[in-house]
């Protein structure tokens, strides 16, 4: 379970995490619950877009190299539907090309994998201060 600090941000939101890495999926998934008031999963970027077409989420943590569609794609996608979605990229260090086209789409945030709560909290704080 996360930190007060955390949870005042998350634990009345609704989150759309992306993966494509079936394992991380399943790793990650049960410690969004703890966090999330709502975690909706998508495989891929494609299904991803399709739950986002669905409905505004208060954030969105999504893999950045992605068959199908990529993070960038998704997230072009995002901004065209809601332009202040919160977009959260995980990351490898070799993504540095995905980065760099995020960029010019507002990405709000990076978390290298292996994910952290550590990691995660950070981003959030900075997210959320902002505001």
């Amino acid at each position: 379970m996360g930190s007060k600090e955390i949870l005042a941000i998350t634990e009345s939101k609704s989150l759309l995490f992306v993966e494509d890495d079936d394992k991380l999926r399943e790793t990650m998934t049960d410690l969004l619950k703890d966090l999330f008031a709502e975690v909706t999963i998508a495989k891929d970027g494609q299904e991803g877009l399709e739950r986002v077409k669905e409905k505004e989420f208060d954030y969105v943590i999504s893999d950045i190299n992605m068959p199908k569609m990529d993070g960038v794609e998704l997230l072009q996608s995002i901004r065209e539907l809601y332009p202040k979605m919160k977009v959260i990229f995980l990351t490898a260090h070799s993504d540095m090309k995905y980065i760099l086209a995020a960029s010019q789409y507002r990405v709000s945030g990076y978390i290298n994998k292996p994910i952290t709560l550590d990691a995660l909290e950070e981003v959030l704080l900075k997210i959320e201060h902002k505001k």
